[in-house]
């Protein structure tokens, strides 16, 4: 087993990498490239690199907290191809239709005191949506409707 190969699963074994991570760390450590893809080619045969896998990996452990626009972002910082990125959130939003919203909805009643989503005054209303669009929920007002609907 060569320098490369020990490195590479070395790093593996505390975490999954993407595949441009694994290379962005091995240039780093001043290794060829060519010897570098090389080595990564046989990991991914070997399905020790998987970059849908690990797309997959990160919406399952992140995805019933965060929004589709946060989890995007987590996806890109960790060097993964936008078609590896766009099939990911393709099958999130397939899986997850309808999301429920409820547990969201009472974590947020006992934040900010709500007693009626319908009668929401305008600074609460904004303070929930700067919320919901922090947590990457580009539809908070639709979801603050929704509510606003079932209250009634």
């Amino acid at each position: 087993m060569n320098t490369i190969s020990s490195y590479l699963i070395a790093y593996l074994t505390k975490k999954d990498y993407s595949s441009r991570e694994l290379v962005n760390k091995m240039l780093d450590k001043g290794f060829p490239i060519e010897e570098v893809v090389g080595e990564i080619k046989i990991l991914i045969n070997k399905n020790l690199v998987n970059d849908a896998r690990l797309a997959e990996n990160l919406i399952h452990l992140y995805g019933e907290n965060k929004g589709q626009q946060w989890l995007t972002r987590k996806l890109q910082t960790r060097l993964l191809g936008n078609n590896i990125i766009q099939t990911a959130m393709s099958n999130l939003q397939t899986a997850q239709v309808e999301f429920d919203y409820s547990d969201l909805k009472q974590q947020l009643s006992r934040k900010y005191d709500v007693d009626s989503w319908a009668n929401l005054d305008w600074n609460t209303k904004g303070k929930v949506i700067k919320f919901l669009y922090s947590k990457g929920f580009t539809n908070s007002s639709q979801i603050l409707s929704k509510w606003a609907e079932g209250d009634t």
